[in-house]
């Protein structure tokens, strides 16, 4: 179908008529709109003109006649103006909300309520951009089908995931700076070069079921037959509403998937509760809050559609490295052609099949909504794990590991062995478990253990083993540590906003643990030079205090010496270290570990506590990470693929260069020696290596300290 379909204007041939008729004509056909595109936005000043430039006749290359585009501003603070919106045609319209809620799903439903066109495009946030295609294509679904249901990719501008991207510097900047190289919005296709895939929402590709879209068409009679976007997901940024949408829309019985090859949404950067949150804890503590509305709405977890797609449009040179990727994706997923020859009988077979189908660790509907492939060749779940999915590491539900069973016990690997029906034939009466043990990076901050959590993804990831891996800083004293967090705000001091997410996720790992004290848990924690750590914590906070430290320090209005005074004026400076791991680990009942009880293998740089309890912990010291990271993980977690990948280091923050100057200055001869004479430091380190770093950060050759422990 050509372009001539949907013709630049297409009252071009009655020009011949009067004005008056004209516009009578052009108010008549927009009265008739095939599609209203819905764009809600809050505070999107920077972004959201380019999003809306990306709807604009021009850019599509289709007319205006033909669609509408209706802007409704969620009760911004900072909102776009009407005549800003309808500058860009004569088919868009702008609503402002007034009291609107902090989710933007009433939003939606409001722009659909103000729609005409007999289908409607969804984009539950302006902050998105789309290629010049989606409309043309939306249009032809529109007239070739029934009851289409048109979906795009979504990726996100920047090389990766940008609540990864703006820990590595990603910014506004050089965001703006990358449209500009590729001459966007002259090039609109050259969106793919600047982008990387939305992980979580479609991370497999094309080819695999999403688990959104962020610009998604429908009928409208099929989204009121739906009962629209559900308005109890009330949380800021609508949590998983639309994500639940995109289920019930996928899910109607008479829908036709239609998912287009060269079209996509890309993702600016903006400051979202859900997509731009550098903090991880910040953004689980979100996440656990979403996922537990949805299931308290719908009553089960949030499971993404198995319905196949149609694949439809061109494919552009610039999309050709996705469809690459999409096609590995789906090839790892694919069933295999042959069945894995198996040296058992058919009698055996039908025996183990009872055995996986009675044993409470096969979940039949989890297994089809997390292996879509089985789902679409209509395959017997059972008959496939059995067959096919064990040896491939797939796992039987959420309480059975098939890759780490396998990885753990190589001889089952070998023999070609279900995992599943060794485990419960024999491994389960041997005590061997069914999963590995859940992984606590817990630790009291600054002393590289991003780098450890990290690493340790990597490391389960690359071996096709879910292992849950924690981060968490405070297992205990909750309402103390909240209590110090608010009275800071109360003074003024600083914005309280992580810590209390920190806070509130800590509780959530503690409930767990002690709601389950059959579970044993795998402890990591790492130290770090004292001042060292002091002085990293406190530019992690800086523009907590002085928010505009930046500013002043260039025009010369904060020098160094005010900093240090203002570190050392911090209870920061002067962190109990002594008392972290007696509160935070050997007070935790289901810990109960000593750290201060036997010696530190200085000289190793590692020790490994079994435990008395639920728990057993790793112990680093951050100065031997690098030389011992490897042969300590392979010792207490059995991985050998194990390598470290640093991130989040100081010297490449914003705060880089005051960083290294302030690290420079010489510090209070007093200062050093109450930090190094703890009990903490003396455990640590010997008499040899205090001196050295005491020299290092005084200046003085050699200071007087306590005797060696």
């Amino acid at each position: 179908m050509k372009n001539r379909d949907f013709p630049t204007n297409t009252i071009q041939k009655y020009s011949w008529l009067p004005q008056n008729l004209q516009k009578f004509l052009r108010q008549f056909k927009r009265t008739q709109s095939l599609i209203s595109v819905i764009i809600v936005v809050h505070n999107m000043q920077r972004v959201a003109p380019r999003t809306l430039q990306s709807f604009t006749a021009a850019y599509q290359g289709i007319s205006s006649d033909i669609y509408e585009v209706i802007v409704v501003e969620n009760g911004s603070d900072r909102p776009l103006s009407k005549q800003q919106v309808e500058a860009f045609g004569p088919n868009f319209r702008y609503f402002f909300l007034r009291d609107a809620s902090p989710s933007p799903v009433g939003a939606l439903n409001f722009g659909v309520k103000q729609s005409k066109g007999r289908m409607v495009a969804l984009m539950i946030d302006g902050a998105h951009l789309v290629t010049p295609g989606v409309l043309k294509y939306a249009l032809r679904a529109l007239k070739a089908y029934t009851n289409p249901v048109v979906s795009i990719s979504a990726l996100h501008l920047g090389p990766q995931l940008q609540s990864l991207s703006i820990k590595d510097g990603y910014s506004e900047e050089v965001e703006d700076g990358l449209l500009q190289q590729i001459d966007w919005p002259k090039a609109g296709y050259k969106l793919f070069t600047i982008s990387s895939l939305s992980k979580g929402t479609n991370d497999g590709g094309w080819f695999l079921p999403m688990n959104e879209s962020n610009c998604v068409f429908v009928l409208r009679r099929t989204y009121d037959e739906i009962g629209g976007f559900d308005e109890r997901f009330d949380l800021p940024g609508g949590g998983l509403a639309n994500l639940d949408f995109y289920h019930r829309v996928c899910e109607h019985p008479t829908t036709e998937l239609i998912q287009l090859l060269s079209e996509a949404s890309f993702y600016q950067i903006h400051g979202t509760v859900a997509t731009n949150h550098a903090d991880d804890q910040v953004f689980q503590a979100n996440l656990r809050r979403w996922m537990e509305q949805y299931k308290a709405i719908r009553g089960e977890d949030f499971k993404p559609s198995t319905k196949r797609p149609e694949y439809w449009g061109d494919v552009v040179p610039e999309v050709i490295p996705f469809l690459d990727h999409s096609i590995q994706r789906l090839t790892e997923t694919t069933v295999p052609v042959k069945a894995i020859a198996t040296q058992v009988s058919k009698e055996e077979q039908d025996e183990y099949f009872a055995l996986i189908q009675s044993s409470g660790l096969f979940d039949e509907r989890w297994y089809l909504a997390n292996n879509p492939d089985v789902a679409q060749a209509k395959m017997d779940p059972v008959f496939h794990y059995l067959q096919f999915g064990g040896i491939e590491g797939r796992d039987p539900g959420p309480n059975f590991s098939s890759n780490w069973y396998l990885h753990t016990h190589k001889d089952v690997k070998k023999a070609g062995v279900n995992p599943l029906v060794h485990y419960l034939k024999y491994g389960k009466a041997e005590g061997c478990k069914s999963q590995p043990d859940p992984i606590i990076v817990h630790q009291m901050g600054k002393v590289g253990s991003k780098t450890v959590e990290l690493s340790l993804i990597e490391a389960y990831q690359a071996l096709g083993i879910n292992t849950p891996i924690y981060h968490t800083h405070a297992l205990n004293d909750f309402e103390i540590r909240r209590r110090t967090a608010m009275q800071e705000q109360e003074r003024g001091q600083r914005n309280p906003e992580s810590t209390l997410a920190a806070l509130e996720y800590g509780e959530h790992i503690r409930k767990q643990i002690d709601e389950n004290p059959a579970q044993h848990w795998n402890l990591v924690s790492l130290v770090r030079d004292p001042i060292a750590r002091n002085i990293a914590i406190f530019f992690h906070i800086l523009s907590e205090y002085i928010p505009n430290w930046g500013e002043r320090y260039t025009n010369g209005k904060l020098s160094l010496g005010d900093v240090q005074a203002l570190f050392l004026s911090m209870a920061s400076a002067y962190n109990d270290l002594d008392n972290w791991f007696s509160r935070q680990m050997k007070a935790v009942p289901a810990f109960g570990i000593d750290v201060y009880e036997n010696s530190f293998p200085r000289e190793i740089g590692y020790r490994i506590y079994p435990g008395p309890l639920q728990a057993s912990l790793l112990l680093i010291r951050l100065e031997n990470l690098n030389g011992c990271a490897e042969r300590a993980m392979h010792e207490f977690l059995g991985l050998e693929n194990f390598a470290l990948h640093n991130t989040n280091v100081g010297t490449e923050k914003d705060y880089a260069d005051l960083y290294r100057a302030f690290r420079g200055q010489p510090l209070p001869v007093e200062y050093v020696q109450r930090i190094y004479n703890t009990q903490f430091a003396r455990h640590f380190y010997t008499d040899a290596e205090l001196l050295v770093l005491a020299k290092r950060w005084t200046g003085v050759e050699k200071l007087e300290l306590a005797g060696d422990s």
